[in-house]
């Protein structure tokens, strides 16, 4: 080696003297030389040439940036359209589920890792259907069910925040308007940056007090409001008629045959307690108790009893499918074959009428 080629390895050799022994403070970086650019190692990645300060400055490694990655806020899982405030006690609540949706530059669903993600504090706000927002002194128609403070921050791990909460006033209080949640990003409580994350609504919540409770009969009665009438048609209508028709002809009958047995009663009691004089003989003018019987059928009470003939009565027409007719003066009768009873009374008038008993 010639003699110049030895003053510069011996330069060189002075000069790396005076750098700091990689490993005591900057273990994968150069300390920087005043007014020399330096070369930094990050890792096994390729070298950075960077500017330095005059006095000389420790070079930080660079961080990857994700500037075209999106994300928003989505309601996964939506309260109940009804809440019943008074059903269940306090334990009865509604709930909402909010997570953190990213995508990344491709716009496909993606997950920064955990050791970059911030929490992300959020805030509930309670509005009407109608996007107006309830008075303040209102707010606490809203109201938490567990540690507030615990479920409304978004946190690495699930990347999600479920929140449990009651609405105590019903709709309507409030002119029947529904209610609705507003949830955003509490900008006071976020060390992030999170101007992208716009707030998100809920569903809209009627709130009722209780449930009305129908009895049995309503439900059926409702039922029933439901189906569709019953038609009746016209022939319809004429065999029930003449239904009751004949109903209304037996029950006739009936009736005439019973006030019939109750004449024949009469005449028979008025005979019995009340005979003429003409009827008794001089010799049994006071019959005793023994010879009450002897007088009765030595008098010939019991023959014109049996001789007398029933009062007719008024038929209506539509029965005579009931009765017989017979054009002679004999008492020779047919019965009606519609009559299971062999026995039939005579009725006298032009024709002799006559009828079966039911």
């Amino acid at each position: 080696m010639s003699a110049k080629g030895e003053l510069e390895s011996l330069e060189f050799l002075q000069h790396f003297s005076e750098l700091p022994t990689p490993g005591a403070s900057t273990p994968s970086h150069l300390q920087a030389i005043a007014g020399e650019w330096t070369a930094t190692a990050s890792g096994n990645g390729p070298l950075d040439l960077t500017p330095t300060s005059g006095d000389g400055v420790m070079l930080l490694p660079m961080t990857t940036k994700r500037a075209n990655w999106t994300r928003r806020l989505v309601v996964t899982k939506q309260p109940a359209s009804e809440f019943y405030k008074d059903e269940g006690g306090k334990s009865n609540a509604l709930e909402v589920e909010v997570t953190l949706v990213e995508f990344n530059e491709h716009g496909e669903s993606a997950r920064s890792p955990d050791e970059e993600f911030v929490d992300i504090p959020l805030r509930i706000l309670l509005f009407f259907e109608s996007g107006k927002r309830v008075d303040d002194t209102d707010q606490e128609i809203f109201r938490f069910v567990g540690n507030e403070y615990d479920s409304v921050v978004i946190r690495a791990a699930t990347r999600k925040a479920s929140v449990q909460f009651r609405l105590e006033k019903v709709s309507r209080r409030k002119d029947g308007q529904r209610f609705k949640l507003r949830i955003e990003v509490d900008q006071e409580q976020c060390t992030a940056n999170v101007a992208d994350l716009t707030p998100i609504f809920t569903n809209a919540i009627c709130v009722l007090s209780k449930r009305k409770h129908h009895t049995q009969a309503a439900d059926n009665a409702a039922n029933r409001a439901k189906e569709p009438p019953i038609k009746i048609l016209k022939r319809d209508l004429t065999k029930i008629e003449e239904k009751m028709d004949q109903h209304m002809n037996t029950v006739l009958e009936e009736m005439g045959r019973v006030h019939r047995q109750l004449q024949l009663q009469n005449e028979l009691l008025a005979k019995v307690f009340m005979p003429s004089a003409s009827s008794i003989s001089p010799c049994h003018s006071h019959p005793g108790e023994s010879s009450t019987m002897e007088w009765f059928l030595k008098s010939g009470v019991m023959e014109e009893i049996l001789a007398t003939k029933p009062l007719p009565l008024p038929l209506n027409t539509t029965g005579l499918s009931y009765l017989t007719v017979s054009d002679s003066d004999d008492r020779d009768t047919q019965s009606s074959p519609t009559s299971s009873d062999a026995s039939v009374v005579e009725i006298p008038s032009l024709s002799a009428v006559s009828f079966a008993e039911f």
